[in-house]
């Protein structure tokens, strides 16, 4: 995982050990990397509240039991009505992480009221009524640069044409943004949002339809990899833990208030069902015909402003091949675990 230097991990530490922790999506993929985040860096919050459409929460939350309670989020003005009075009896501060929504594509374009109601209905009605936060993190998507094909950076004007197949995920995740920034602008709170770019869970996720997931369960479960078309198509992919500290830290550490989140994982689609096939000894399939044509051609985010702010230390991460072993649980990780005193 990610070293940070001395300074900003030491007051990381000291600011999450001292504080709540409040988690909306906390089973997605987002959700289970900062599980795994929060133990890598022996990180203890004095409580943690997690809120997801589950019934359990998801298995990297087990080794930090002690302290979480989870709550199935079936009503979302009870749900919040909860979360408020049991950050009320702990009185202790805490940092909200929202990222609750949709992040897999055949979801979100086939259930757009479901789509606005998690990322814009939700999250507005959850920063009204919640007591006040120190810290708040709001997860939004690198995809708003859709159709940008130059290097993206947080100044850089997103791309947003309303008959695009996405646009309304895209609208929703800006909306959230502007949500964030206006309730918080005369506060004390320290709101940033986080435009995350391909951070893949730690584990997979039961019906996880996203090309990563869809070639490692493959692979998994018939020793098939598959790729659907998009061959040629670049991406940027991130060990969703790496990007959890980029989080955690550049939210106490820093001074701006956007960041791009994102990782140095650059290959096409072609490349990655290749390596998941050689690393897991399966046959490969590549199909011409794309199924999703409303995809980008090129993911290509500037994460230079988040890892200066958060104190990473230059190329401190592993290799992509290192990290998909994780997820995939098969063989020894020495080059990354070999930090891990270090790095708590």
């Amino acid at each position: 995982m990610y070293s940070l230097n001395e300074t900003s991990k030491l007051n990381l530490k000291q600011v999450l050990n001292n504080s709540g922790l409040v988690i909306f999506g906390s089973n997605g993929a987002l959700g289970r990397s900062f599980a795994v985040a929060l133990q890598w860096y022996n990180i203890n919050p004095k409580y943690i509240i997690l809120v997801s459409r589950q019934t359990n929460p998801a298995p990297e939350w087990i080794p930090l039991s002690d302290r979480v309670t989870h709550l199935v989020n079936n009503d979302t003005r009870q749900s919040i009505s909860k979360v408020s009075k049991l950050v009320q009896e702990n009185g202790f501060q805490y940092t909200l992480i929202y990222g609750s929504g949709y992040g897999q594509p055949k979801k979100f374009m086939a259930d757009s009221h479901a789509l606005i109601q998690s990322s814009v209905v939700d999250y507005h009605y959850a920063i009204s009524h919640l007591p006040q936060p120190k810290f708040v993190a709001y997860m939004s998507t690198a995809e708003v640069y859709n159709g940008n094909n130059l290097l993206a950076v947080e100044s850089t004007n997103p791309i947003i044409n309303s008959n695009h197949p996405r646009a309304i995920y895209l609208a929703s995740k800006l909306l959230g943004e502007a949500l964030t920034f206006t309730r918080f602008a005369d506060t004390d709170t320290r709101a940033c949002c986080y435009r995350v770019a391909l951070a893949f869970s730690p584990s997979l996720i039961d019906g996880d339809s996203r090309v990563l997931s869809d070639l490692l369960r493959g692979a998994i479960t018939s020793k098939r990899v598959t790729l659907n078309g998009g061959s040629q198509l670049m991406r940027q992919y991130q060990y969703g833990p790496n990007a959890a500290i980029q989080i955690l830290s550049s939210l106490v550490n820093g001074r701006s208030l956007l960041y791009n989140c994102a990782g140095s994982h650059k290959l096409s689609l072609g490349d990655l069902a290749s390596m998941i096939a050689e690393l897991t000894s399966s046959s490969l399939e590549i199909n011409s015909n794309l199924e999703d044509s409303s995809s980008q051609n090129s993911v290509n985010v500037s994460y230079c402003l988040v890892n200066d702010e958060a104190g990473i230390i230059s190329h401190s991460e592993c290799e992509l091949s290192d990290y998909l072993r994780l997820v995939l649980n098969i063989g020894a990780l020495s080059r990354c675990i070999s930090g891990t005193l270090s790095d708590q």
